[in-house]
């Protein structure tokens, strides 16, 4: 009878986020809009141009899901929801820092780490050092620490590697979702407080070009920070210190040596795929309960098969032989509910 009422009760929700979704662009953040086409690096890879049709024709569906599962895994272990709303953002404000964690952030990440190809170094396509040995550790620090002691036992190549595009992602999202951890609730509090400074949403000159970074972007860039730099990182965390009071250029400029240009290269990149979602240039598929299951058996190299098989089920019991648009608000709630389902079955 329980199961029933559960399943009726996400039903009403799946059919609620159909009729509200036109009406409510506080809800934008709760649905998977990856965009597709062609962009470029002006401040790395020496200005390449990077297609993203290749990796999608390449991975198929299993990429784009995991790019959908790792922005639901992060939502899901920063409670990060929450905590903007009690740092004081309206909903529309919190919609529009939780959507620069969305897909298109992991694909941003993709093309900075690795050009959307196996690295060179072998190190992996998001590449983690001491993959094994950080997350474990840092993890114990964090309130999350239950849903990440798997990590440990992860084999560090089989899980980054070039070849395992769709599990780097997902590790990408533990190590984010830790990062937050670390300074939580101080990052939420900092994100709500920056993007109220409209000046700092001004225009940057980089070499005689201009960029330009909503306010609303300071998590992304700060957590793209936490990624290249580390968890500890001084400067970044003068900037959450400064509660929101301080720019991240302020303390952090531009420079070509390591890690120094993160906070302009990944929300750059960020801001051209979102420009080709503006434009109807998205990823666009109709999601089946196979297609779902045949995603979650390709992460082996992440999670036991007791995880994998508790998400699986969990697709089954919400999508019952049914097709989901991934762009739609159902969708997000079914992934959504596949991941508590997998985050649950993962805590020790």
């Amino acid at each position: 009878m329980l199961s029933k009422l559960l399943y009726c009760s996400l039903a009403l929700a799946l059919s609620s986020a159909f009729c509200m979704k036109s009406k409510a662009a506080v809800d934008d953040y709760k649905t998977f809009n990856i965009g597709i086409g062609s962009v470029s690096t002006p401040l790395s890879y020496c200005g390449s141009v990077f297609s993203t049709e290749r990796i999608f024709n390449a991975y198929g569906k299993n990429f784009a899901l995991s790019l959908a599962h790792a922005y639901c895994i992060y939502l899901n272990l920063t409670k990060v929801e929450t905590d903007l709303t009690a740092a004081g953002a309206d909903p529309q404000l919190s919609s529009d820092i939780l959507s620069t964690f969305g897909p298109n952030y992991y694909l941003a990440i993709g093309v900075q780490e690795s050009g959307l190809s196996p690295n060179q170094s072998g190190c992996g396509y998001l590449q983690i050092d001491n993959a094994r040995q950080d997350l474990s550790r840092s993890s114990q620090s964090t309130s999350i620490k239950a849903y990440c002691k798997f990590l440990s036992s992860i084999d560090h190549y089989g899980a980054v590697s070039g070849t395992n595009v769709c599990t780097s992602n997902i590790i990408k999202a533990y190590y984010d979702a830790i990062s937050y951890q670390l300074h939580a609730p101080d990052i939420a509090i900092f994100a709500v407080n920056y993007a109220k400074h409209p000046e700092f949403s001004k225009p940057v000159n980089i070499k005689g070009h201009i960029y330009y970074f909503p306010a609303a972007h300071g998590m992304m860039r700060l957590i793209a920070l936490y990624y290249s730099r580390g968890q500890w990182f001084t400067a970044a965390n003068r900037v959450i210190d400064g509660n929101g009071n301080l720019s991240i250029e302020s303390q952090i400029s531009y420079s070509e040596g390591y890690g120094g240009k993160y906070i302009y290269q990944v929300p750059e990149l960020y801001n051209q795929f979102d420009r080709l979602v503006k434009i109807g240039s998205v990823y666009t598929a109709n999601i089946s309960e196979k297609d779902v299951t045949k995603y979650l058996e390709s992460l082996a190299h992440v999670y036991k098969q007791e995880v994998i098989k508790s998400g699986v089920s969990r697709a089954k019991e919400l999508m019952r032989g049914e097709v989901y648009d991934f762009r739609s608000g159902s969708f997000y709630l079914i992934m959504n509910e596949i991941t508590k389902s997998m985050l649950e079955a993962s805590r020790s």
